[in-house]
C-alpha cells in the first residue's frame, strides 16, 4: 500500500497546535465578550441638549470632598457620574443623588469612596426608564480646593 510510507505529525507537535488554535480562539472570544458587554453600554449613552448642570462649588476637607451642584433646567438628574483618568485608565464612579429640576444640591462623598482631586461631572437622566448618560454635557476638569 502507498499509505505505509507516509508519517503523521509528532504527538508533541499536535499538542502544541491543538494548544495554540484553543488560546487564540479563547482571546478572540474574551476581546469580543468585553467589548460587547461593558458597563458604559449598560447605561446607554446620548446627546442631553437641554442639561445645563452647573458645578457651584467643589472642594475637600478631611474625609469627606463636597460638591454643590445646580441645575438649571427643567429636566431632573437621577444621578451623576465622576470620571477621572488613573494612569490612563478612565474609572467612572456613580454616585445615584436626584437633583430636581432649578435646585441646588449639596453632594458629600466619603473619601474611602472617591479619593480623586480631579475629575469631570457627567450628568445621568431617566428617559423611559432607561438611564441616559450626557457625555456631551460633562464639566470642565474639576480640581479640587480645600473648604
Amino acid at each position: 500500500m502507498i499509505l505505509k510510507n507516509k508519517r503523521a505529525i509528532s504527538p508533541l507537535v499536535a499538542t502544541i497546535l491543538l494548544i495554540a488554535f484553543a488560546v487564540s480562539i479563547g482571546a478572540l472570544i474574551m476581546n469580543w465578550s468585553s467589548s460587547a458587554t461593558t458597563p458604559s453600554e449598560i447605561l446607554k449613552s446620548a446627546s442631553c441638549p437641554s442639561i445645563n448642570l452647573i458645578v457651584d462649588n467643589a472642594c475637600t476637607s478631611g474625609e469627606k470632598t463636597s460638591l454643590s451642584l445646580i441645575n438649571k433646567d427643567s429636566i431632573d438628574i437621577s444621578s451623576i457620574i465622576l470620571r477621572t483618568t488613573q494612569n490612563g485608565i478612565t474609572l467612572d464612579y456613580l454616585i445615584d443623588s436626584k437633583i430636581a429640576n432649578s435646585e441646588t444640591k449639596s453632594i458629600n462623598i466619603s473619601k474611602t469612596t472617591f479619593n480623586q482631586t480631579t475629575f469631570k461631572i457627567i450628568p445621568v437622566i431617566k428617559s423611559n426608564n432607561d438611564n441616559l448618560v450626557c457625555s456631551s454635557k460633562a464639566s470642565s476638569t474639576i480640581t479640587l480646593t480645600n473648604c
